[in-house]
């Protein structure tokens, strides 16, 4: 017994200190050395192991990565946009995208062109994207596609208005820029298709609070175009900028004459 005690013992006073050589305990005495004002050992094992999930969410390891995919940093979706706030003091979430998959090699083989598949690889990574917690510009896209951000903006809007969805990209979750886009779906799916501010919700990816905001901004746009106000001053009524408020008055007369025309369909002889 006394043997085998001093055996485990020699031995763990051999290879023990191996064992003691990791990252987390060099940045643990580079915290006690170099600024011990930051606590005593229990902060810094706090402080430690927090430095440690970071590296392995920023940096994973490349055995994680199938052919194909990517990391990429994009914006935490539940992050508050704000004016004039800046990048630096904005929470970033790393991703892993599929820039390339299993279907896309598919598709191409069975005769696909390139160019058509590229509308659905940008659907794919906003929703991947959004699926990990996330967010993504236009811009992001346009790096990660080199493609410009006219064209990632034109096929993003041209995929939208095929399928009748709003891609999860950051102008439109954190509501951000002027277009109207996202608002004209969501109103079109409440004024002509009638549904139900919850229904649009879980379609959509907005909360009920934004679908009722931009729905009441129709609205009163259309009250103040039946009172025959001028483009300015319907923007000092709603509080809309005029860039704004002029695409809420083309959204006004595209819905009265979908409405017109359902009417008139429902007027013909069977």
């Amino acid at each position: 017994m006394s043997n085998s005690y001093s055996t485990i013992t020699a031995n763990e006073k051999i290879y023990g200190p191996i064992e003691q050589k990791t990252f987390k305990n060099a940045l643990k005495q580079f915290f006690i050395q170099e600024v011990p004002q930051i606590g005593g050992e229990m902060i810094i094992e706090l402080l430690v192991n927090k430095v440690q999930d970071l590296i392995d969410q920023y940096y994973p390891r490349t055995e994680r990565l199938s052919m194909g995919q990517m990391l990429w940093f994009a914006i935490d979706k539940n992050e508050k946009a704000s004016y004039g706030k800046s990048m630096n003091k904005t929470k970033i979430r790393p991703v892993i995208l599929s820039l390339v998959n299993s279907s896309d090699i598919v598709a191409l083989k069975n005769g696909t062109s390139l160019n058509k598949l590229k509308d659905k690889i940008i659907a794919r990574l906003y929703n991947q994207t959004k699926e990990q917690g996330g967010v993504l510009s236009e811009s992001d896209i346009s790096l990660i596609m080199h493609m410009s951000l006219q064209t990632v903006s034109k096929r993003t809007k041209s995929y939208e208005e095929k399928y009748q969805v709003i891609l999860p990209r950051r102008g439109t979750v954190h509501d951000l820029g002027r277009s109207v886009s996202h608002k004209r779906i969501i109103c079109r799916k409440r004024k002509i298709e009638k549904k139900s501010i919850s229904q649009i919700a879980r379609e959509t990816d907005h909360t009920p609070e934004a679908i009722t905001r931009y729905t009441t901004s129709l609205d009163r746009v259309k009250l103040c175009l039946d009172k025959k106000l001028s483009i300015n001053d319907i923007s000092f009524v709603t509080k809309l900028s005029p860039s704004l408020t002029i695409e809420y008055v083309n959204l006004v007369d595209e819905i009265n004459n979908s409405q017109k025309s359902m009417d008139q369909d429902d007027e013909l002889p069977f």
